[in-house]
């Protein structure tokens, strides 16, 4: 099983920093870093950004090789430099070929990293009709296979990657089915947005949660079916509450759904190390505050939970 961290994209652009997460992540006892690409923080078009990305991955395995970490490599955002006019693109043959572009490239360079590179996350939570993302995941895979037979490929479904549905199509091999898991958002994301603040978990007052760990595994039900109906290798990409959130309520949730993934051998990392402060492990809260203060040795709660975990790629 995998267990670790998702890691922010400016630890690909920033050696110190770059190398400081990684070797956290091992430290705190991950065998995993998801990391994301993309080029829309250059400022440039896609075809001028991107060697400079590639440049980018290859310091950042080098780096993976040295903490002695796996990593998976996802595309954050579509590389498409009308991202604002997102409904449109999915039309648009310029995607497709950008996409080939860029995990043909990453295949190739990673045929130096094969000890390395785990897998090819091929999009972050693609919101488009599943068919249509089908298909274009479909032609990706098929050039990359073209380079790279043995690395894995993960497939997140076109609904925001929440559930499973769908399986690719034909004898596809070496494929990881990938969903988030962030249920119930009033929960997970209380405080942002919209959400309310606060929101405790069990908590009856609200129709969306039910006072006992079954409302999670219902909504965990469908991925285990599709598991076991596909013979599907499943991969908890991303999950988390935010840090300020009642600390006894995050602890039950995390509990209830770590032992939900540990239980099917879904592997998973956590949603994410020294990114926005409101997911790092590094910050609690006062009880009714949204208000972050950093604790030193990441010795919150709800990271020494998560080390708990983590401490089963040990054994």
């Amino acid at each position: 099983m995998l267990r670790g961290f998702n890691v922010a994209y400016t630890s690909l652009i920033d050696d110190v920093y770059g190398n400081e997460i990684l070797q956290e992540a091992k430290n705190f006892g991950a065998n995993i870093a998801r990391v994301g690409i993309d080029h829309l923080p250059s400022g440039l078009p896609f075809t001028e950004a991107w060697p400079g990305v590639l440049a980018n991955i290859e310091a950042y395995l080098q780096r993976a090789r040295a903490a002695n970490i796996s990593v998976i490599i996802c595309c954050t955002r579509t590389p498409y430099d009308n991202f604002i006019n997102s409904s449109e693109q999915w039309a648009d043959p310029v995607l497709l070929a950008n996409l080939i572009t860029v995990w043909t490239d990453v295949a190739t360079l990673s045929q130096g990293y094969l000890d390395v590179v785990y897998g090819y996350d091929l999009l972050n939570e693609p919101i488009v009709a599943v068919a249509t993302w089908m298909n274009i995941a479909v032609q990706i895979i098929d050039e990359i296979r073209l380079i790279d037979e043995v690395t894995y490929i993960v497939y997140e479904e076109s609904n925001g990657g929440q559930y499973l549905t769908t399986p690719l199509p034909g004898d596809q091999t070496k494929i990881i089915y990938s969903f988030h898991f962030y249920t119930n958002l009033e929960f997970t994301h209380q405080g942002i947005y919209s959400f309310p603040f606060p929101v405790s978990y069990p908590n009856v007052d609200r129709s969306c949660f039910i006072n006992d760990k079954n409302f999670l595994y219902n909504n965990l039900l469908v991925n285990k079916r599709f598991a076991r109906d596909n013979n599907a290798k499943i991969y908890v990409g991303e999950f988390s509450v935010v840090r300020h959130a009642d600390t006894e309520s995050q602890l039950y949730w995390f509990k209830v759904a770590l032992d939900y993934f540990e239980k099917h051998e879904w592997s998973y990392t956590y949603h994410a190390l020294k990114e926005w402060k409101g997911w790092d492990l590094d910050y609690e809260s006062l009880p009714g505050s949204t208000n972050l203060y950093k604790v030193t040795g990441r010795d919150t709660a709800a990271g020494t939970l998560l080390k708990s975990y983590l401490a089963r790629n040990n054994t």
